[in-house]
């Protein structure tokens, strides 16, 4: 019923800007337009590993893996110190980060969705993630969350 694919190219990239866009406005993450800005850096960087979810060739969500690079992962902001041990350990890094699913989008193309199909819509990514992760040999995968995101 969904499909869930990695955005390969720059385009693709951009075409989640806004889903996440919506969602993190929604939840009160940001009230402007000032989502690329802010991560886009992170986004369309080429090692940057963008997963996708469709429903009826809608988009409806996206999870990305920022793998560390002279930028950084978006997380310098808040653990730079410890970020800054493990590269000094050699250790390769990456950040789960810009998850957002559209629950309208789901609401409106799927009408078996219930709540507990998020928990199921989410499971897919997770699996991309540490299959990525295995496959690019991460020592350290970091995840940020808010306690106002609701599950």
């Amino acid at each position: 019923m969904y499909k869930y694919s990695v955005a390969r190219t720059e385009l693709e990239k951009r075409e989640i800007l806004p889903l996440l866009q919506t969602v993190y406005n929604n939840r009160g993450y940001f009230s402007d337009s000032g989502y690329e800005e802010a991560f886009g850096k992170y986004l369309l960087l080429p090692d940057t590993r963008v997963f996708t979810a469709y429903v009826k060739d809608k988009l409806f969500g996206t999870l990305s893996v920022v793998n560390d690079s002279p930028v950084g992962i978006p997380m310098d902001v808040l653990n730079k110190l410890e970020l800054e041990s493990l590269r000094l350990e050699g250790k390769k890094i990456a950040e789960v980060s810009q998850y957002a699913i559209d629950h309208e989008v789901l609401t409106n193309e799927d009408k078996s969705y219930k709540p507990m199909k998020q928990y199921l819509s989410s499971l897919p990514f997770l699996s991309l993630v540490l299959h990525y992760a295995l496959h690019a040999e991460l020592d350290y995968l970091s995840i940020a969350n808010t306690p106002i995101h609701p599950i």
